[in-house]
């Protein structure tokens, strides 16, 4: 767990530091190769799940509204623990399809 956290911490750096976020395309790119990087485990959802998760995050993929981002990444239940809107989504949605959809091998973002 240390190890995966210490990946993630020097894989978002240099990420940041190469390209940038802003938006929640932008993010999403960043952390879903972050957490493929580093290793981290998150929950499985179903393809008919995967779709839903992906058509509903693609309406909100120019957002730079930190309250969506928030939701898109991390799902209804966390949103609202912090006081941020539902998107009809579940925990870790976001992350879950970014992390899909990141390069089998994430350095190659790094690298030109």
């Amino acid at each position: 767990m240390i190890a995966q956290s210490v990946r993630a911490v020097l894989y978002r750096a240099a990420y940041c530091l190469i390209h940038g976020a802003r938006n929640l395309s932008e993010m999403l790119r960043q952390e879903g190769a972050v957490t493929r990087f580093a290793g981290q485990a998150l929950p499985n959802y179903d393809p008919e799940e995967l779709n839903y998760i992906r058509e509903l995050i693609a309406e909100h993929h120019q957002s730079t509204h930190q309250p969506i981002q928030f939701a898109a990444f991390y799902g209804d239940q966390i949103a609202a623990m912090v006081g941020y809107p539902s998107l009809g989504l579940s925990a870790y949605a976001g992350l879950v399809v970014a992390t899909l959809d990141a390069p089998a091998n994430p350095i190659s973002l790094l690298t030109p």
